[in-house]
């Protein structure tokens, strides 16, 4: 088993301060891109200047919303996502939704593309479904490739993906955090601090450094898919994290 070394972890606790604000009341995560970086907020789309106002104030625009009385198959949406052709992904407890500018349909989910919590687009435009009991799901040219419990995942919950600078893809779930290879290899991140950890949240800096919290309020950085800090609830100088923003 690899550790971190506390001392360790307590240094990298004051660049958390300086770099990132975490809140632990916050559910959600907004990232702001500056006009000469690439920064892809935690459904993985690059973050652009608003081209529509959504509160509808805007001249010539409106706010509509979409439920189960106009279209929408369903009355919840955990994820939002975007491909590059132009197409909207709605995770929902019900399974995935595509949103053509049209028309809503929910993609079939007999394969086991249920009760959908996240969604991630990576830098190969390839759509990752996290689900609560199905473990995660890649979706590529219209393929669909799953990992479960057979598979090797640690749990089928799945809460956050992300991924870093090398296309390593980062699966948080209720008990620790998984990886993903260029090569669709599945593996464990095999860290005493992580063994059974309840994550909460992963998100990529700039600097391809991935910023995870738990469910407890821990904080950890993983670089090269490698743990480089872990920060205890106990030892943190917040009262807990559960979010990140990157301003």
């Amino acid at each position: 088993m690899k550790t971190v070394k506390k001392s360790e972890s307590l240094i990298i606790a004051s660049v958390f301060l300086v770099t990132v604000f975490l809140f632990s009341a916050v559910q959600l995560s907004i990232c702001h891109a500056a006009t000469d970086m690439i920064v892809r907020n935690n459904c993985g789309t690059v973050n652009r200047p608003l081209s529509v106002d959504p509160t509808g104030k805007s001249e010539g625009f409106s706010a509509v919303l979409y439920n189960n009385t106009n279209g929408l198959p369903t009355s919840e949406a955990n994820a939002i996502a975007e491909t590059s052709e132009g197409f909207i992904w709605i995770g929902s407890y019900a399974g995935l939704i595509r949103y053509d500018g049209n028309t809503f349909e929910r993609m079939d989910s007999t394969g086991g593309l249920t009760s959908i919590k996240c969604l991630y687009v990576d830098s190969r435009d390839r759509l990752w479904i996290g689900t609560n009991d199905n473990g995660v799901a890649v979706m590529e040219k219209g393929e669909l490739r799953m990992w479960g419990k057979m598979d090797g995942m640690k749990s089928a919950h799945t809460r956050a993906i992300t991924e870093d600078q090398n296309g390593l893809i980062y699966i948080a779930t209720t008990s620790g955090i998984m990886m993903i290879d260029n090569d669709y290899n599945l593996s464990c991140l095999e860290y005493p601090e992580l063994e059974g950890a309840d994550m909460r949240y992963l998100q990529t800096a700039t600097d391809g450094t991935v910023y995870g919290t738990t469910n407890m309020g821990d904080m950890m950085t993983i670089r090269d898919g490698k743990l480089t800090a872990f920060i205890s609830v106990n030892d943190s100088p917040l009262d807990g994290a559960g979010s990140i923003m990157w301003i």
